[in-house]
């Protein structure tokens, strides 16, 4: 499967609308957070040839950040024959682990409910607990 970590906006719909599971990191140049993430992401990418992989930066592709509503990054994107699948938000500096644990969770088909915009709050105690 393909890998492209410079989508544009000339490139990016065909990019995610492609057969079977297309990943997207969604950056910034001036987000330290997703210049961390980025070796990670590729790092993780490499390792798995049964999906496309793709990056994509504000400054590059500002049509799809804003057909996105995209106001906040490092994100996931995770899209299945074109469709938007899921949406994660990393916000860890153990980014290798999160990426992991997604890629893995799409790619056995896996529950990914409960890995959404993770990590989660937890939740509040039971009243008189």
């Amino acid at each position: 499967m393909e890998k492209n970590y410079t989508l544009n906006d000339d490139v990016y719909d065909d990019f995610v609308a492609q057969k079977g599971t297309t990943v997207v990191m969604l950056s910034s140049k001036k987000c330290l957070p997703c210049q961390d993430m980025k070796p990670a992401f590729k790092k993780v990418a490499e390792k798995i040839n049964h999906m496309s992989f793709g990056i994509a930066e504000y400054d590059e592709a500002p049509k799809a950040f804003a057909n996105l509503h995209i106001y906040c990054v490092p994100r996931l994107y995770v899209y299945e024959n074109g469709a938007l699948k899921t949406k994660f938000i990393i916000a860890s500096t153990d980014y290798t682990s999160q990426i992991s644990k997604v890629i893995e969770a799409v790619s056995t088909r896996s529950d990914i409910s409960n890995l959404k915009d993770f990590p989660r709050k937890p939740k509040p105690a039971e009243p008189g607990a």
